[in-house]
């Protein structure tokens, strides 16, 4: 898969490309086109494992900021 993606526990995640910048957050219920967390609590996200989920994960993140 093209991108690194994690989810928390409680439906904070996000989104980053190994090729194209993409970074993507997941937080109080929108997307944000940045990098939100720190590294801290970067650590406390599991990395989504289902490439299903994880691409739909994704496909959400740009299509909310607009980066089709």
């Amino acid at each position: 898969m093209d991108f690194k993606v994690l989810k928390s526990d409680d439906g904070r995640m996000v989104v980053q490309s190994k090729y194209d910048d993409f970074v993507a957050s997941f937080v109080h219920g929108e997307w944000v086109n940045d990098m939100m967390f720190d590294p801290g609590e970067l650590h406390d996200f599991p990395q989504v494992d289902d490439p299903h989920e994880a691409q739909i994960i994704v496909k959400d993140a740009k299509k909310a900021l607009n980066r089709w």
